[in-house]
C-alpha cells in the first residue's frame, strides 16, 4: 500500500506509487474504469454555493439519481478492506444519492448509518433502498400491537450506541450534531468530498472547523476519519493533523496520506501520473485514545471554569444591585 509521508510541501512532480484496485477493468478507448460509477459533478457558477443548505434540497429536487463524488465502492475497495471491520458502526457523512451503502451492505458491512443535510435526499434514499433499510435497532425489540405502526415520535431524537445496526438514514447538519448523534459512537466516519464542500462554503475556516470537531466527538477514542478529497496535503493536513493541545481547533488525530488515480487517468501509464493533481487523497485519520482522553479532560475542565466565571460574575452583579437599592432607599 502506497503512504504519502507528510514530507512539507508537495513536490512540482508526482513522487509516489498509487493505490488502485486491480479487479477494476479499464477501458483503453473511453479511458475510464469500465465498473467505476463515479461522475463529475456539473459544479454551480459559484462554488460557495456547495456550502448552503438549499443548494442541495434543489439538486436532489431536480435529480435525485444515483451519483457518486470521485470514486466508488469497487475502486475505493482496496484501501477500505485495509482499515474497516466487517463489525464496525459506520457513519457515511454526507451520502447524498451514493451507492456507497448499498454496496456495502452487499460485501457484509453489518452498521451503516447514512447521513446527509437534505431532507429530500435523505427521503428519496430511505425509499429506494427500503428492502435493505430499518429503523434504530432499538426500536426493532418494541413490541408493537396487532395493526400498530411506528411513528416519528416513536423514532429516538437522539442516535445512541444501541440504535445502531443495518442500514439506516437521518438528516442532519454535520456540522452541529450535538442533537442528532451521541458522543463517542461510531468506529468509522466516512466522508467522501464533504470536507472539499465545506472548504468551498462562504466562512469556510468556520465551517471546517466545527466539522471536524464533530467528527472527533462522536467518533469512538480509537475511532477513524476516512476522508476521500481532491485536497492536497498541504492544505488538507494543516487541519486533520493539529495536535496542539493549547489550540481550540486541536485534535487527537494521526494522520496517513494514500493517493487513489482519478478515474480519468490510466494507472497503468506512470508517464500519466506527473502531477499531484492526477490523483485523489484519501486522509486515513485515526484519534489517538490516550490524547483523546487528555483533550475531553481539557474540554471538561475549560467549560466547568467558564461556569464558574459565569456564577461568580452573576453574584457579583446581584451584590452590586443590592447595594444600589440600599444606597436609593438612605436618600
Amino acid at each position: 500500500m502506497a503512504i504519502v509521508k507528510k514530507t512539507g510541501p508537495t513536490a512540482k512532480r508526482f513522487p509516489f506509487n498509487v493505490n488502485y484496485n486491480p479487479e477494476l477493468r479499464y477501458n483503453w478507448e473511453t479511458g475510464r474504469f469500465e465498473n467505476d460509477a463515479a461522475q463529475y459533478d456539473p459544479a454551480p457558477g459559484d462554488q460557495c454555493m456547495y456550502g448552503l443548505d438549499r443548494f442541495w434540497d434543489e439538486r436532489y429536487f431536480k435529480n435525485a439519481e444515483p451519483f457518486e463524488w470521485y470514486h466508488d465502492y469497487h475502486a475505493l475497495k482496496g484501501l477500505l478492506d485495509n482499515f474497516l471491520n466487517k463489525e464496525d458502526n459506520i457513519c457515511l457523512i454526507g451520502c447524498g444519492t451514493s451507492e456507497m451503502a448499498a454496496d456495502m451492505a452487499a460485501d457484509g458491512y453489518k452498521s451503516i448509518m447514512n447521513l446527509d443535510i437534505s431532507r429530500i435526499c435523505i427521503d428519496e434514499m430511505q425509499t429506494r433502498y427500503a428492502d435493505i433499510s430499518g429503523p434504530p435497532v432499538s426500536l426493532k425489540k418494541k413490541k408493537l400491537k396487532k395493526g400498530q405502526r411506528l411513528t416519528a415520535d416513536d423514532f429516538p431524537k437522539i442516535i445512541l450506541g444501541q440504535d445502531l445496526g443495518g442500514v439506516q438514514w437521518r438528516q442532519g447538519n454535520a456540522c452541529d450534531l450535538e442533537a442528532t448523534f451521541d458522543n463517542q459512537i461510531f468506529d468509522v466516519v466516512l466522508d467522501k468530498a464533504l470536507l472539499d464542500a465545506l472548504y468551498c462554503a462562504q466562512k469556510p475556516q468556520k465551517q471546517v472547523r466545527a466539522y471536524l470537531q464533530e467528527m472527533d466527538r462522536i467518533l469512538k477514542p480509537s475511532g477513524l476519519f476516512f476522508c476521500v478529497s481532491y485536497g492536497l496535503p498541504e492544505t488538507r493536513l494543516e487541519k486533520l493533523e493539529n495536535i496542539d493541545p493549547e489550540d481550540e481547533e486541536h485534535l487527537a488525530w494521526f494522520c496517513e496520506v494514500h493517493a487513489i488515480p482519478k478515474n480519468e487517468v490510466n494507472p497503468y501509464k506512470v508517464s500519466q501520473l506527473k502531477e499531484p493533481t492526477d490523483v485523489y487523497y484519501v486522509y486515513t485519520c485515526r484519534k489517538d485514545e490516550k490524547m483523546d482522553n487528555e483533550k475531553c479532560m481539557a474540554i471538561a475542565s475549560k467549560k466547568a471554569r467558564a461556569k464558574a466565571a459565569e456564577v461568580s460574575k452573576g453574584r457579583k452583579k446581584k451584590g452590586g444591585l443590592k447595594k444600589k437599592k440600599k444606597r436609593g432607599g438612605a436618600t
